[in-house]
């Protein structure tokens, strides 16, 4: 709805496209973006172009899987989501190009930033910068005072006015809750640490130097405190070192936005000297992508909120940050303490509770596909990995593994190539390796084994008779399929077995393929049976659950999917034999513990 989205069409036959026969107005800004990219591609190195296009057009599909989540991981996503930053830093270009002149500043500035937001796509970030920016301009027009809380709330005011369902937008909260903490509290941090007990005691160059990282933290804390809630909501991270990342980057971002706008200009102009530019203003944006990689490759460069103990130590942060803020005499450094004490008990929290579980079954909650993590005695074995969406399957899977310390899986098990069994591998494997695959030897049309091999290191078991995995009291059976005929039949089924606990994962089998497994192999009762094919009535068939009497089935399943799984024939039959039933669409990831 923020998105101004309705209406949803979808051709039933041939599409035919009619050239227009002149460009219509409201065409133009989307056409020199188009222009633009295509001469940011031709102009910038295959290594910078894709963060050239997303620093100045807020285009990141040049951005790779790797690159995007370094920026997520190190704070400074928002520098390649267009942004109030990238409105400022073209403000700042026409008040310096305009000597400061009211009027000239004014005349120039107002459409440019306008053209700028509708080449950008008006996203809501951009369009309250544009907005409280033009008011600056008006103000030193007429010789008003400009209050900038006024102005944001103000902007706030004609977006919602426009569109209410704005109010929903995560970029548009974001941007205004980013304003209003840097209004609030950047003033007395910045005091606070220019005391002179601290950096006022320099002078010269090293006072001024101090007065400018004070405000670069400053500014970077305030806005973290109010927008980091938000982020762990919607994202489910917080990042340790965006202030450290944003003190050594933002200012050589300032410096790479107005390279790309020159480079852009001199290559229209004279392409060798635009080439020139760009190879300069390359290494500053070389920069800042290292050092978010290096930053986010930190063991602790952030927590993840699927963990409920870095959620119960947000809450107790922002509780005594309350408690601080209403203090008569504050203690900044005491209150820095007590929020590093708790985070350190939730993370030790967080990585000894699941090793206090005999067997621990955790079925994420990835939409219409599957994600599963084995854990007992200390080893971890993740089946699957695939869902509504590559990406967020792998950081879903990723969050949950690191969130517990393990960076380093003892066997990724694929039960077959489907995409949303194991597109989301791919990703994953960039963030956390395994010494093992194992692998389904049915077709793989997308590629998908290929992907996954260049992403690791790992020894590679591809699966074409019956292979036991087996350490302490842990027993894990895989089993292919004698039958080829398609890929859903010819996957993998997996038997975990420990002591008094038995688990059963088939994958996308159909009944046909759950009654050839029960003619190969004697299988034991069930304490947790995975439904096949995310409940399909094809599969779970009758046969398979008298023979192992599963007290607790489990659904991984996307909600309102259009295969109408789960079907009311598989929950009855589950109902039948006195199953336990667990849904990944109505109780969000599972977790099983014995």
């Amino acid at each position: 709805r923020a998105d101004g989205t309705f209406l949803l069409a979808f051709p039933g036959k041939e599409i035919t496209v009619t050239k227009a026969e002149k460009l219509p107005l409201y065409g133009y800004p989307a056409y020199l973006r188009a222009i633009i990219s295509q001469q940011l591609d031709d102009v910038f190195a295959d290594d910078v172009s894709g963060f050239a296009r997303a620093l100045l057009l807020g285009d990141t599909q040049q951005i790779d899987y790797a690159t995007d989540t370094a920026f997520k991981l190190s704070g400074i996503r928002h520098v390649i989501a267009v942004s109030g930053l990238h409105v400022t830093i073209l403000f700042s270009l026409i008040y310096a190009f305009t000597g400061r002149r009211r009027w000239l500043t004014a005349l120039l500035g107002i459409p440019a930033l306008l053209f700028f937001a509708a080449v950008a796509g008006f996203s809501p970030s951009i369009t309250r910068a544009c907005i409280m920016h033009i008011l600056m301009m008006l103000a030193l027009l007429f010789e008003r005072d400009y209050d900038p809380p006024t102005a944001l709330a103000f902007s706030v005011l004609v977006m919602l006015s426009l569109n209410p369902w704005t109010i929903t937008n995560i970029g548009f909260q974001l941007s205004v809750s980013c304003m209003a903490g840097i209004f609030l509290l950047s003033q007395p941090i910045q005091q606070w640490l220019l005391d002179r007990k601290r950096f006022g005691r320099f002078r010269g160059i090293c006072g001024k130097m101090a007065s400018w990282i004070c405000a670069c933290i400053s500014i970077s804390l305030s806005a973290s405190i109010v927008t980091t809630p938000l982020c762990a909501w919607y994202f489910g991270v917080v990042s340790l070192v965006n202030l450290v990342t944003n003190v050594l980057t933002l200012w050589i971002i300032s410096f790479a936005f107005h390279g790309i706008m020159l480079a852009l200009v001199m290559s229209w102009i004279f392409a060798p000297l635009g080439g020139v530019f760009a190879w300069v203003v390359a290494w500053p944006m070389r920069y800042v992508l290292w050092m978010a990689k290096a930053l986010a490759a930190f063991p602790l460069s952030a927590v993840y909120t699927c963990s409920e103990y870095v959620v119960i130590w947000l809450i107790f942060t922002y509780v005594l940050l309350g408690a601080f803020l209403l203090m008569q005499r504050k203690y900044p450094v005491v209150f820095g303490c007590f929020a590093a004490l708790g985070l350190c008990v939730a993370l030790v929290s967080a990585w000894l509770e699941p090793l206090q579980d005999d067997v621990r079954m955790t079925v994420l909650d990835v939409g219409q596909g599957q994600c599963i993590l084995l854990q007992s005695e200390g080893r971890n074995y993740l089946v699957d990995c695939g869902g509504d969406s590559d990406t967020e399957a792998a950081d879903q899977a990723a969050a949950l593994l690191l969130s517990q310390g393990i960076d380093h899986l003892d066997g990724l098990i694929l039960t077959h190539f489907d995409a949303d069994h194991a597109a989301g591998a791919v990703y994953l494997l960039q963030r956390v390796d395994t010494s093992m695959l194992y692998l389904p030897t049915s077709a793989d049309k997308d590629g998908f084994a290929e992907l996954i091999q260049q992403q690791s290191n790992a020894v590679i078991l591809p699966i074409s008779q019956d292979v036991q995995i087996s350490y302490g009291s842990v027993e894990i059976t895989l089993i292919p399929s004698e039958n080829g005929e398609s890929d859903n039949e010819s996957g993998i089924c997996v038997l975990f077995q420990r002591e008094d606990c038995d688990i059963l994962i088939t994958g996308d089998r159909s009944a046909k393929g759950e009654l050839e497994l029960l003619r190969h192999r004697k299988l034991p009762e069930l304490e947790v049976l995975m439904v096949g094919h995310h409940g399909s009535k094809y599969s779970t068939c009758r046969e398979l659950l008298i023979k192992t009497r599963p007290e607790v089935a489990i659904i991984s399943v996307g909600k309102d999917n259009n295969y109408g799984h789960p079907t009311q024939e598989v929950l009855d039959r589950l109902a039948k034999y006195g199953c336990i039933v667990y849904r990944t669409d109505r109780d969000g990831t599972v977790v099983y513990r014995r």
